[in-house]
């Protein structure tokens, strides 16, 4: 049908669809256009998060083609990458290239291999300048429509982890040689009541191996027990909180033998343990079986025990005590018995020794350490068992132990630990110290040496660098000469050798010596003698005395920036002693600058060894650090002391003795 046989109104119907279609057309036009941008705005975000994920994670994180070229890399990755290998990477450079061939070959097969589909995590382990340095790394492919076509690597630096667990690891073995060297039997049991594992003395006292005791049930050595009993009677008791009973243990001929044991219940990540410490009791049983019974013979053996021995009445009054009490007490028999426990226990008020009654009463038996009192007002440290029997009213056994040498023992050992510890820190902050200080004037040897072999080198240019190479040959002897100082000292291999020596000239030669340096930084120099040049002739070892004074003038002008520096010495009398005599005055040194100052909190430390290199002040300047520490040895030698008054900004004096003697 042609438009021409349509009516107008049909046309204009038509016409007006046509219009409202085209305008839908471009309603719709213009959303697409709008989700298109706005799909961009989204993507540039997502882009940037992306961005700013990869650099704030604490991971290492790069990616790769299948050549091995850079794809993605973060900051991280440059950082730890050019710390490792000396280098810095950028997208498009082949990892493989920077590597030595040996790594290279390691990697390509681990790439190759993740490239088949497979995941990789390895632990790699880089000797750096700063220790040993351990990282995970976790290779992954990238698919892409199915197919892996890169890969993406995440690294994580573990050193601190690594490093922690090295500590663990000794914590552990230090813990295992004390439990295995124990004199008690100590042991642990799962939750299901089995040996999990005990120590060498608790199988010895059993006359088992551990193989033959591990796995097996608690009903294994203490018949008073099967794993249900056992389970049930620790059911109500709160974990942590001890339990101290005595039982049977069978030994490996089937005889039975009496314990005490010491025992806990703990919880760890859901699962619940026991622990406990078991003791032989047979001697003390005996003894109280003896006792009650009154048999001379048993009390005889109570009384030569190596345990000192108390039975007392419920009021805390002595009623028995052996010979070993005596003597660790110092008190006769008769004295004591004339006693309260009040007056022997030096640590407890009434109301501590009332709470161990009243748990010996409800438990039975108790064990802990205290203190005592001598007869001459001493106290020593002794460990007590103490047990119920109702015998007369009730009466309290006492066993006690004098462990004032095993305290001093673990006091020593804390110390000695805390000392090894410090010592160990301090050398290895040295010897990193000593690569820098050791590898700069070394530099500057070969560096200058280098330069004079110019052809066209001459004049003042060819002396100066041989007063650099001269400079840095000295502070490299002097280096190794405090090394091998301080090394014979530790040693005990340095020796003191006295003669006679003008203290004035020492003085006028030290002056002499370092006055160009100090006047260099315009600082003014001074020293002050005060005895004549007869009276100034003393017996001590100079070339020490030299020593000295060279460490403490050379830390002056190494810390003093202006002002000045003076030295010298007075003789003192000592006291109590005559002043003039020669047998009973020291000679007190002193060298006085206006420098930085040291700060009250490690005027005592500047003298340990290594300790500049523990100082994080950017004021520590260059040096060794046994400068100090060497001149203190050498006062002490010397029959002296030295010692350092400070004002933190104002300067420093420093001041040593030595013994004033004559050759008459």
């Amino acid at each position: 049908m042609d438009f021409r046989d349509k009516t107008q109104q049909e046309l204009i119907r038509e016409l007006e669809v046509v219009k409202a279609e085209n305008l839908t057309l471009k309603e719709t036009l213009a959303d697409t256009s709008k989700i298109f941008k706005q799909s961009e705005n989204l993507l540039r975000i997502c882009e940037g998060n992306l961005a700013s994920l990869l650099e704030s994670t604490g991971y290492s994180i790069w990616s790769v083609d299948k050549d091995f070229k850079i794809l993605t890399l973060n900051q991280l990755f440059k950082r730890e990458f050019a710390k490792s290998f000396g280098v810095e990477l950028k997208k498009g450079d082949r990892i493989t290239d920077f590597v030595s061939e040996q790594e290279g070959a390691k990697w390509s097969r681990r790439y190759k291999t993740v490239l088949t589909g497979s995941s990789l995590t390895e632990i790699e382990e880089y000797d750096l300048e700063d220790g040993k340095c351990f990282f995970e790394v976790t290779l992954n492919p990238i698919w892409n429509n199915g197919e892996a076509s890169g890969i993406l690597v995440v690294s994580s630096n573990i050193t601190e982890q690594k490093r922690a667990e090295n500590k663990i690891r000794h914590s552990e073995e230090k813990y295992r040689n004390l439990v295995e060297t124990a004199s008690d039997s100590i042991f642990s049991l799962s939750e299901h009541g089995l040996f999990l594992d005990v120590n060498h003395f608790g199988s010895k006292m059993l006359g088992l191996s551990k193989k033959e005791m591990i796995g097996k049930p608690i009903s294994f050595v203490d018949p008073n027990f099967s794993v249900e009993e056992f389970l049930e009677f620790w059911k109500p008791i709160p974990y942590y909180e001890q339990r101290i009973f005595e039982t049977t243990h069978r030994m490996f001929n089937g005889t039975l033998i009496p314990v005490e044991v010491s025992a806990q219940k703990y919880l760890v990540n859901g699962k619940t343990f026991y622990y406990g410490i078991a003791r032989n009791i047979t001697e003390r049983k005996q003894a109280i079986a003896a006792l009650q019974e009154r048999e001379k013979k048993q009390l005889a053996i109570i009384r030569t025990a190596m345990d000192g021995f108390w039975l007392l009445n419920m009021q805390g009054q002595l009623i028995e005590v052996n010979d070993t009490y005596c003597r660790m007490s110092g008190y006769t028999a008769e004295e004591l018995l004339s006693k309260h426990i009040s007056d022997l226990d030096a640590c407890e008020e009434d109301h501590d020794a009332l709470m161990h009654i009243q748990k010996v009463l409800t438990l039975g038996q108790d064990r802990f350490e205290s203190k005592h009192r001598r007869k001459d007002g001493s106290v020593f440290d002794v460990e007590v068992s103490v047990q119920y029997i109702p015998f007369d009213k009730g009466q309290l056994v006492s066993f006690l132990q004098d462990i004032t040498e095993r305290k001093k023992a673990e006091q020593e050992l804390i110390v000695a630990k805390e000392r090894a510890e410090e010592s160990d820190r301090l050398k290895s902050a040295f010897l990193a110290n000593m690569s820098h200080e050791i590898r700069t004037p070394m530099n500057g040897i070969l560096g200058f040496t280098e330069l004079l072999k110019e052809p066209n080198l001459r004049g003042d240019k060819q002396q100066e660098y041989i007063r650099i190479i001269q400079k840095s040959g000295a502070r490299m002897l002097n280096i190794i000469n405090d090394i091998v100082h301080i090394s014979k000292i530790e040693a005990g291999q340095m020796e003191v050798c006295n003669v006679e020596s003008n203290i004035n000239e020492q003085m006028e030669f030290i002056y002499t010596f370092f006055k160009p340096e100090v006047e260099s930084k315009n600082i003014t120099f001074s020293f002050t003698n005060s005895l004549s040049d007869q009276e100034s002739i003393i017996v001590t070892d100079r070339e020490k005395v030299y020593a000295i004074l060279t460490n403490l003038i050379k830390n002056a002008i190494k810390y003093t920036c202006s002002g000045s520096i003076e030295c010298g010495y007075d003789l003192k009398p000592v006291k109590g002693k005559s002043s003039r005599s020669g047998a009973y005055a020291e000679l007190e040194f002193f060298v006085k600058d206006t420098g930085i100052g040291i700060p009250k909190d490690r005027q005592e430390a500047v003298f340990e060894r290594f300790v500049q290199a523990d100082i994080s002040d950017k004021m520590a300047l260059q040096g060794a650090g046994l400068g100090l520490a060497i001149s203190r040895a050498y006062a002490e030698m010397l029959g002296g002391k030295i010692w350092v008054e400070s004002e933190e900004g104002k300067g420093s004096t420093f001041y040593f003795t030595i013994p004033y003697k004559t050759q008459s």
